[in-house]
């Protein structure tokens, strides 16, 4: 777990080091007013900086406002999860039978 600031840049390093195979983003759903990164942006340079083969897969309610036309330009695996039961179904999917 990483917190939620952490640069995009610093995510895409650690995830080059550990060679991970995913990236799971949970992208909070903040009122207008607040200060927050801005997402579409900060995915861009997650999808720049992060090797092919790491699949990224998001969450949260703040997924609910991206343009998803953009989203299927990115050069990887993509996965956006409606809801928990959405990512318990695709984790016992990759894992196989227990």
């Amino acid at each position: 777990f990483l917190g939620a600031s952490v640069p995009a840049e610093a995510l895409c390093q650690t995830i080059r080091e550990l060679r991970a195979d995913a990236l799971v983003l949970g992208i909070s759903a903040l009122p207008e007013s607040a200060d927050r990164i801005e997402v579409p942006r900060f995915l861009e340079v997650l999808d720049r900086g992060l090797p092919r083969k790491t699949s990224l897969w998001l969450g949260g309610g703040g997924t609910l406002g991206l343009q998803r036309s953009k989203l299927k330009k990115m050069e990887r695996d993509l996965w956006i999860f409606e809801s928990l039961r959405d990512l318990d179904s695709k984790l016992a999917a990759a894992l196989g039978p227990a």
